[in-house]
């Protein structure tokens, strides 16, 4: 096994990432410090890490949008009770409004790209969300996915590779849903029937091995304790056409007049240059 880290390797890791603190317990495995050494091996790698230090949004790094009555994603005002390091957004207290955060679509399958983004909502009931991988789409304020039962893309999709759930709909828990452009139908993997609780921070991956995608989802309420939840691992080989340029994307939208506050802790996104 050569020792050149790739993107691969990343979003692997022992414990939910592999610069987790939990990889040290297996420093001498050579697969976890391939893992660990990965953001450093800079001149053959991209890997890009946003905590949302500072006072606004780094703008040339992220987009986001929102319905009209939304409070799109922002880094809290200086002095207020929100922890500091997250953003935060809220999809009002009208039907079917929508908040998103989206990256450059610089990233491809065939570099091996992943993402992992830590996020709560405040509701779970009646609310519907999706985070991965997605060609650019015709409007940031709604979903690439409009149908979970039987899942169709839409929304100016072609390649995706997200974590979806929609509460309004008969499966109501995460699913994996990818489409390949003409190399590969729209396809779908249950993640388990994992639905979030209100309030709990989670941890989701989604890691691009060609034309293959692996996704993980892990409880991270106890940030040094990451647990990956029932069915929070799954796989779909031929899913996804790693030849197409796609963006890191993050979408939450409610279905009732509740409105959800959506915290994001981190989004980081990476691949072999």
């Amino acid at each position: 096994m050569a020792f050149i880290p790739d993107g691969t390797d990343y979003g692997r890791g022992r414990g939910g990432l592999a610069a987790h603190p939990l990889a040290f317990g297996h420093i001498l495995d050579p697969q976890t410090l391939k893992q660990m050494l990965f953001p450093n091996a800079w001149q053959g790698n991209r890997f890009v890490l946003d905590d949302f230090e500072g006072d606004t949004l780094n703008t040339f790094l992220w987009a986001v949008d929102g319905d009209t009555g939304t409070t799109s994603f922002a880094i809290p005002a200086a002095g207020s009770t929100v922890a500091a390091s997250i953003i935060r957004g809220d999809t009002s207290t009208d039907d079917n409004e929508g908040i998103s955060i989206y990256g450059h679509a610089t990233l491809c399958g065939d570099k091996n790209a992943g993402m992992a983004v830590r996020w709560r909502s405040s509701v779970v009931a009646l609310t519907y969300q999706e985070l991965g991988f997605t060609d650019p789409l015709s409007d940031y304020t709604l979903p690439a996915i409009n149908d979970i039962d039987t899942p169709t893309i839409a929304n100016g999709a072609l390649t995706v590779a997200v974590q979806a759930r929609d509460a309004s709909q008969t499966l109501t828990s995460m699913a994996l849903i990818l489409d390949g452009d003409a190399t590969y139908a729209t396809s779908k993997v249950n993640h388990g029937t994992f639905t979030p609780t209100v309030d709990t921070w989670y941890t989701s991956i989604i890691q691009t091995d060609g034309d293959t995608v692996l996704s993980y989802i892990y409880d991270t309420d106890t940030a040094a304790s990451p647990t990956l939840v029932s069915g929070g691992f799954q796989s779909k080989v031929a899913g996804f056409e790693g030849g197409t340029l796609v963006q890191p994307w993050f979408f939450f939208g409610n279905k009732t007049s509740d409105s959800a506050v959506v915290d994001l802790d981190f989004i980081a996104y990476w691949a072999d240059r």
